[in-house]
């Protein structure tokens, strides 16, 4: 299947999303020409099921939630205007992933949104990029539900991995390397961390969490592990001699992989 070419500085970004016997892809961003479109198809034979074209892109994956018992798609995205506080532009969405039909809408991002939405206990959080805004909206509703909004921060540093959503709480580290944790429905900052912790990296990995622990991978090769709990417990730093890399660790039945730019880890937490 052509999907015409992404017309775009920094190339996409975004990953596949499996939904059943689907598989569904944000397409882009295009910056002056071209299409920024959601296409689902047939994970076996590639069919298009349906397809929805969107005024803007972003590089942006999107987040499978359940919602009052509702499965949705949730995504955010805006038209790049590099940091500038024009709201009218940016704005999280709800779409049904069975249909690829527009739910609900937020308003509140602006800039470059790199980061996946966030979602915990009927809260999404989205956050723009390159020095953008971010924002918590309450979910159950249809429409326009920017009333139903909890709190719009206007900017803030440089934002590009994803953080998660754990008990209440949002964690997530800028790509300067500082760790935050906000209280999920006020915004109040939990943590107050005055030094980089680690060797001080970049990052632009995506948080994980598993068993009360969230990981990040430093550009630098470092993993940060934190306790997922609204004191700040920075538990180690793991350090892979000679390597770097922008990607995320990723989890599985107790084996944790890390991808650098020259190998692919395997660290295994049961022996």
């Amino acid at each position: 299947m052509d999907l015409g070419a992404w017309e775009h500085g920094f190339g996409n970004g975004s990953s596949p999303v499996l939904y059943g016997e689907l598989a569904i892809l944000w397409c882009g961003p295009n910056e002056s020409k071209g299409r920024n479109f959601l296409l689902a198809v047939n994970k076996k034979t590639g069919q298009t099921v349906w397809e929805q074209d969107r005024s803007y892109g972003s590089w942006s994956t999107p987040l499978l939630a359940k919602v009052n018992g509702q499965d949705q798609l949730l995504l955010g995205y805006s038209k790049d205007v590099k940091g500038q506080p024009d709201y009218k532009t940016g704005f999280l969405y709800g779409f049904d992933p069975n249909t690829g039909q527009e739910i609900w809408k937020c308003q509140g991002l602006n800039s470059y949104c790199y980061a996946s939405p966030l979602y915990g206990d009927g809260i999404a959080v989205g956050t723009a990029g390159f020095g953008g805004s971010a924002l918590a909206v309450k979910l159950g509703g249809s429409g326009d539900i920017t009333s139903s909004r909890l709190w719009l921060h206007p900017k803030n540093t440089q934002r590009v991995g994803s953080g998660m959503v754990v008990n209440g709480h949002v964690f997530i580290v800028d790509e300067n390397g500082v760790p935050h944790c906000y209280d999920l429905k006020s915004v109040e900052e939990q943590w107050k961390v005055d030094k980089r912790p680690g060797s001080g990296a970049s990052t632009w990995g995506s948080m994980v969490h598993a068993d009360g622990r969230l990981y990040v991978l430093m550009r630098s090769g470092e993993t940060l592990v934190f306790a997922a709990k609204p004191t700040y417990e920075l538990l180690a730093v793991n350090k892979l001699s000679g390597e770097s890399t922008n990607s995320s660790p990723a989890i599985s039945n107790g084996q944790i992989f890390l991808r650098t730019f020259k190998n692919l880890w395997c660290t295994d937490t049961n022996k």
